[in-house]
């Protein structure tokens, strides 16, 4: 009698056993879940910014205004009685270096070519 007592115990531990390592396991795998849930949400509100973003840009180019601009800058087209001009990028890059040039040379410098010429 006492035989089978040991034996009933020992089945019943390693069910308590076995009951305690499936519940862990599967505490532990809710707790993963609740991670994936969060990094899931943030995921979410990423992309709901990004698409409020999309949406927006979407709008404005649609837009009249947009549509006008693009025309005008890339295909250089004019409404009546307006004038295109083009102005050459050389002129542009010339204008600018000089106006760098003149940005490095101390401020006397400028006013004494001002009152008294180069």
């Amino acid at each position: 009698m006492a035989k089978r007592r040991q034996i009933v115990k020992v089945i019943l531990l390693v069910v308590l056993v076995y009951l305690s390592w499936v519940l862990g396991r599967s505490l532990w795998d809710l707790y993963q879940a609740k991670d994936r849930l969060i990094e899931a949400e943030v995921n979410l509100d990423e992309v709901k910014a990004e698409q409020e973003m999309l949406s927006a840009r979407l709008e404005e180019v649609r837009s009249d205004e947009f549509k006008e601009k693009e025309v005008r800058d890339k295909l250089t087209r004019r409404l009546p009685g307006e004038t295109v001009v083009l102005v050459p990028e050389v002129e542009l890059v010339e204008r600018g270096l000089r106006e760098k040039n003149e940005e490095k040379r101390p401020n006397w410098q400028k006013w004494w070519d001002l009152f008294f010429g180069e």
